[in-house]
């Protein structure tokens, strides 16, 4: 219903505000690469979760993995961008990156869409597990820089 999507919504609202101004505020600064990290693990359960969501516990458990990992993961990843940009470069280089959360956001509920009626509810959910594989290797991969504390 109307009532319950409300309710949705402000359950997610308030875990992402509670972890970005709780938890990745006060502990990821010098840490970004690590709260990437773990915010991108914890998408990872939380869309496998969704996937199989058949009641309203399941649901919102893995609503709460995805609200705390996208909290997380957001913006220390934006900010791994500005860290890692030279300061002449750095506008560009946030506004592309920026750009490209934008088309995501377009063609990611599209593809889908399209994936969910042609195979099946759960393929989505799965697929967008899997492909988090990626970024997770590419986090690793990111050389230390001096300033950065390593947990």
């Amino acid at each position: 219903t109307p009532l319950e999507n409300a309710y949705m919504f402000i359950f997610i609202g308030v875990v992402i505000a509670l972890v970005q101004g709780g938890y990745v505020r006060r502990k990821s600064a010098g840490r970004e690469r690590n709260t990437a990290f773990r915010g991108l693990t914890l998408i990872v359960p939380g869309l496998f979760l969704l996937g199989y969501a058949y009641s309203n516990w399941q649901l919102y458990l893995g609503l709460l993995f995805l609200s705390m990992g996208s909290a997380m993961a957001i913006p220390t990843i934006t900010s791994l961008v500005s860290l890692y940009s030279d300061k002449s470069e750095q506008g560009e280089n946030l506004g592309i990156f920026r750009s490209l959360g934008a088309l995501g956001r377009v063609f990611g509920p599209i593809g889908a869409s399209i994936v969910y009626w042609k195979f099946s509810s759960t393929t989505p959910y799965l697929a967008g597990a899997m492909g988090l594989v990626i970024p997770l290797f590419i986090i690793l991969k990111i050389p230390k820089r001096h300033g950065l504390k390593e947990d």
